[in-house]
């Protein structure tokens, strides 16, 4: 929880730190496709509405352990969930009363651009340009197409989970 991430930041672990933070993320996720409030909306406003404000606070919440880590888009989705102040000016401090009924929020804009194929191709080229002097023998280490099937995957113990409409 916000305890342990903020433990792990001060004794500068940051990767457990992102993992407890992905962690919250990942429980809240779960959270909004159990409620499902798209679903509950027809029968239960009420319902629908509680569901919809926990996960408007848990985003809230998500700003201020994401900041360290993604201080733009966390200023970003602060100020589209209505937020008069930037996370970095809150602190390392949430209060779930921060998201209260009525609370207007802000302009929605896209939070992360999906970056084409093409430009992340071009990027690790750029990247791997400077090794690939220095250590002439190796071969490009990252494709963008993946080059394993179904049989490498279940080797490797990896696991791929379906969405709401059985989005991967």
């Amino acid at each position: 929880g916000l305890r342990a991430i903020e433990n792990h930041l001060e004794s500068c672990r940051f990767k457990p730190a992102l993992d407890e933070a992905m962690e919250i993320a990942r429980e809240a996720n779960r959270y909004l496709e159990a409620k499902a409030p798209w679903r509950a909306i027809k029968t239960d406003s009420e319902s629908a509405a509680t569901t919809l404000w926990t996960g408007l606070a848990l985003l809230d919440c998500l700003t201020i352990v994401f900041n360290p880590f993604l201080p733009f888009s966390s200023g970003k989705l602060s100020r589209m969930l209505g937020q008069s102040k930037a996370p970095i000016e809150r602190g390392w401090f949430w209060e779930k009363s921060n998201t209260h009924a009525g609370k207007k929020l802000g302009q929605s804009e896209l939070l992360f651009k999906k970056l084409d194929d093409e430009i992340v191709e071009k990027e690790i080229n750029l990247m791997w340009e400077p090794m690939k002097k220095s250590v002439p023998k190796l071969n490009h280490p990252i494709s963008v197409t993946p080059k394993f099937g179904v049989d490498t995957v279940n080797r490797l113990g990896l696991r791929v989970e379906a969405g709401q409409n059985n989005d991967i």
